[in-house]
């Protein structure tokens, strides 16, 4: 259906759909289709990637990934790893989000307004430029997903009825 399916079923969707997309172009997707050696083929495409990834989709020797656990971690603090071409980052806003791009990394940060629970108001937040830019472009696809599972139907069907 999709050709190559060496790098799993969601990188040979991404894989497939970015044949029509010029060289040069940044594509976004989520954690079900980000993996590393996905980043690497689009890189040698000429594209530029980002996406959210899931911790055990990251094959490298654990001693080289020492990230920060969750609760040693402050609300807008992040951790960058770098190993070309890839970059890793980890940010925590209310939960820690763990990125990878072949394109930004988390060296620029500004300010965004985030809720906060405990004192009902808006705080200001440290956010990277890598989680700005993914949620610029990932916002609607992100608010469908939300959608979808807030108004989920679960039918069952009887078979032969």
């Amino acid at each position: 259906m999709f050709g190559d399916t060496n790098l799993g079923l969601g990188p040979s969707v991404v894989l497939h759909l970015s044949r029509s997309v010029p060289e040069g172009s940044c594509l976004y997707h989520d954690r079900h289709f980000t993996t590393i050696p996905l980043k690497e083929e689009l890189q040698k495409r000429n594209l530029h990637s980002t996406g959210t990834i899931m911790a055990n989709r990251i094959h490298t020797d654990k001693t080289s990934l020492k990230f920060k656990k969750d609760s040693q971690m402050y609300r807008g603090e992040s951790q960058q790893m770098v190993r070309d071409p890839k970059v890793l980052v980890k940010w925590k806003d209310n939960k820690s989000v763990l990125i990878a791009s072949n394109c930004t990394g988390s060296n620029c940060t500004e300010m965004v307004k985030r809720w906060d629970n405990r004192t009902r108001t808006y705080v200001d937040v440290n956010a990277p430029k890598i989680i700005q830019n993914y949620n610029r472009y990932m916002g609607g696809v992100d608010v469908l997903d939300q959608q979808v599972e807030y108004y989920r139907t679960f039918i069952k069907t009887r078979k032969g009825h």
